[in-house]
């Protein structure tokens, strides 16, 4: 269920965000037929599918915007974002802090942008008791294009 649900979403993804002419969806309703009646498992099966899918699909919008417009700033600012409505914590570390930390590598690769170096951290402190978080984590260097040919 989780990946029917997840593979509808993530089949009917289109970047248009600059497209004057938007086509319609060629995938508006799906509808899933199981015997018997539906029980909690398969819904949250389900919701759990859309969720992951909405989150890919997020990323997918930041990975195809241009450099122009995802910078370091931009992007930690979507983080922040999604953080927030996540109920994580989030933390930008700048320049400072990020030599602080001895990250020179990073603020190597950070050299041949006009943009000033953002180190995003998320933080999840699960309640306890609860079962195990699951975690997608994903990183994008300034020298990393944003669509691969």
């Amino acid at each position: 269920m989780q990946a029917a649900a997840e593979g509808a979403s993530l089949g009917a993804y289109v970047f248009d965000r600059y497209k004057k002419e938007k086509k319609p969806l060629k995938l508006a309703h799906v509808q899933l037929l199981v015997s018997g009646t539906v029980t909690g498992p398969l819904t949250e099966a389900a919701r759990l599918g859309c969720e992951i899918a909405d989150a890919v699909c997020a990323a997918r919008d930041l990975v195809n915007e241009s450099p122009g417009r995802a910078t370091p700033r931009a992007l930690a600012m979507a983080a922040k974002k999604s953080a927030q409505e996540a109920g994580l914590k989030c933390e930008v570390l700048g320049r400072a802090q990020i030599e602080k930390l001895g990250m020179r590598l990073f603020l190597g690769v950070a050299q041949g942008s006009s943009e000033e170096p953002q180190l995003v951290r998320i933080s999840y402190d699960p309640p306890r008791g609860k079962a195990n978080p699951v975690a997608l984590v994903a990183r994008r260097s300034p020298s990393t294009p944003a669509v691969s040919p």
